[in-house]
């Protein structure tokens, strides 16, 4: 594997180490709260660019890719098995 890709995807897993005491991401299947939460989190995004601040950018990227990825799995594009 390339190492951004590594080192991105490890951040992904950060973000939801990070966030484990919230509900499980695999069975969130509301697709309108889901894109509310990745607006929500592209405005931090932006903020944090603005501000060059480049430890909430990597966050909030990680943030964002990780919603793309739980709208993904509630279209069951991905594995389904636990």
């Amino acid at each position: 594997m390339i190492e951004q890709i590594k080192d991105f995807a490890e951040q992904m897993q950060k973000e939801l180490d990070d966030n484990s005491h919230k509900e499980d991401w695999r069975e969130w299947d509301d697709l309108n709260e889901m894109l509310w939460e990745l607006e929500y989190h592209k405005g931090k995004l932006l903020i944090a660019i603005k501000n060059d601040d480049k430890k909430l950018v990597k966050e909030y990227i990680a943030d964002c890719a990780n919603i793309l990825m739980f709208i993904g799995n509630a279209g069951q594009l991905y594995r389904t098995e636990a």
